[in-house]
């Protein structure tokens, strides 16, 4: 018997940083294998915020965000 379900294949982290209109946006995407530690992701985040700055000296940031999805390589797979 077949049946259908999702494939999991780790996590996906994206940060935001943007100003005011999304006029300066920035967003930085990260694969995981596994669920990543809150350390890490902050981590992370940091260092968005810290290349912001670099990119868009002028601007300031006033919009934050972290998303995190479960990766998935397809909809749906057929098990045997």
């Amino acid at each position: 018997m077949s049946s259908i379900g999702p494939r999991t294949s780790g996590y996906t982290l994206f940060l935001r940083v943007t100003d005011e209109g999304n006029r300066a946006l920035y967003i930085v995407e990260h694969s995981f294998a596994e669920l990543p530690e809150p350390e890490a992701v902050l981590s992370l985040f940091e260092s968005a915020k810290r290349s912001y700055a670099l990119v868009y000296p002028e601007a300031e940031p006033i919009d934050f965000s972290v998303e995190l999805r479960l990766a998935r390589p397809s909809d749906a797979t057929i098990k045997r």
